[in-house]
């Protein structure tokens, strides 16, 4: 019995260690979401340049943070999880660190994006009088201010994709 109670012992205080990586993984996880997801939105109103004053404020109503940001968190997490496992690969290396390379990052910024033109013009088509708690960008500026806006966020999209394959 003391041989299997000691046994026991050891096995619960590894099974306690366990879980504290298991918590710190999970915590360093947390973080890595926090820095790849930090000043998203700053980032991509950034991209929005342009002379008319209306039509930078209109851009940037929806940019403002107040989204939960799902397609990007998504798309940082697969890149992550798939640099890891080819970094594991390549280098023989099981416990090679995921990163997450400024292009997919930018793929993130790109696919949330596209993802709120869409949204300005489905509101145009519903004719949605509220987006995210507050009043839709149609109802806010009229329609034809709306289009020209997701129309304009979506041409943004577009060269930031088409820059990613530039040699520059």
């Amino acid at each position: 019995k003391n041989i299997n109670t000691s046994t026991n012992i050891g096995s619960s205080k590894n099974l306690n260690q366990s879980q504290l990586n298991e918590e710190e993984k999970l915590k360093q996880s947390s973080e890595r979401i926090k820095n790849d997801l930090k000043n998203l939105h700053a980032d991509i109103r950034k991209l929005f340049k342009t002379e008319k004053v209306e039509l930078k404020e209109i851009c940037d109503y929806y940019f403002d943070g107040s989204g939960k940001s799902i397609r990007p968190l998504i798309i940082c997490n697969m890149a992550r999880a798939l640099n890891r496992h080819y970094n594991s690969l390549n280098k023989n290396d099981e416990n090679s660190q995921s990163v997450l390379l400024p292009s997919q990052r930018q793929i993130a910024l790109i696919a949330e994006m596209i993802h709120v033109a869409s949204l300005v013009h489905d509101d145009i088509i519903d004719n949605s009088d509220l987006r995210r708690g507050k009043d839709s960008v149609n109802f806010k500026w009229g329609c034809h201010k709306a289009v020209l806006a997701g129309d304009y966020v979506l041409a943004i999209a577009s060269q930031e994709l088409a820059n990613l394959g530039s040699v520059n």
